[in-house]
């Protein structure tokens, strides 16, 4: 038996999950903030997952878009598991080839999220993190990304550029049209981003001529899933599932 923590690390959360068996047998996020890098994240994950087994036979295991974070994740895990995790990178190897301008400027995000449509045809994946990310594959082969502002970037720069703006909840509001401030911005950045979902997957639809198969993930997906009037399947851990393909092909299991 063999035990692996995964961790994908994004910049509003640290999605980390536990692997028994090649399966992932448990997940929960955190914050994505460089001062919760510290023992104390150790800590943490050994109340919900036996750090020992890591240490004697298992990994960490990284996807992350934040550079100081995984710097620190890196020293954690040399100073207190006693190994070097794996990290992710364009580099490693993968079940899939990257058709881009620069392959080497692609997240290891992306990459995780690409590998989880390998040997399927025509799939694009909507990852609805900080950014949203448009992810088109065919053949094992990626073939283009589209990126754009998400939920809490926009409200965000809602919050930073008005003066009587509130900072909300976000959540449904049960009619499209708000009748007042705080209904009005739930609309905008919940039924806004499911309308520029379904106006993209178009538009990428017809410049393809074909339908594509649509999965989404990220923080935000389940909350959109609820209102995007596109056909598609919720999968929430599929960049951990990546990151774990990944680990098992590098690691020759």
């Amino acid at each position: 038996m063999s035990d692996i923590i995964l961790m994908d690390v994004g910049n509003t959360s640290i999605h980390i999950g536990h692997v028994i068996n090649n399966k992932i047998i448990d997940n929960f996020k955190i914050k994505s903030e460089e001062k919760v890098v510290d023992k104390n994240l150790l800590i943490m994950i050994n109340e919900k997952f036996n750090l020992n087994l890591i240490k004697n036979k298992g990994n960490l295991v990284i996807s992350s878009v934040v550079p100081a974070i995984t710097d620190s994740l890196i020293n954690l895990s040399i100073k207190y598991l006693n190994k070097s995790p794996f990290v992710v990178n364009s580099t490693v190897k993968k079940s899939i080839e990257i058709k881009t301008d620069n392959p080497d400027e692609v997240g290891s995000d992306i990459i995780c999220a690409s590998v989880m449509s390998k040997n399927t045809d025509d799939v694009l994946i909507i990852d609805l993190g900080t950014a949203i990310k448009y992810i088109y594959t065919k053949h094992n082969i990626l073939h283009g990304v589209i990126i754009a502002p998400g939920i809490a970037m926009s409200m965000k720069s809602l919050n930073n550029n008005t003066a009587l703006l509130p900072k909300i909840e976000i959540s449904i509001p049960a009619d499209v049209l708000g009748k007042n401030t705080i209904e009005c911005i739930q609309s905008g950045l919940t039924y806004g981003i499911a309308s520029q979902l379904e106006g993209l997957i178009l538009r990428i639809e017809n410049q393809l001529k074909k339908r594509l198969k649509v999965i989404l993930t990220g923080g935000d997906s389940k909350l959109i899933s609820k209102i995007l009037n596109h056909k598609h399947i919720l999968d929430q851990e599929l960049v951990l599932k990546g990151l774990l393909e990944i680990y098992n092909i590098n690691e020759g299991k």
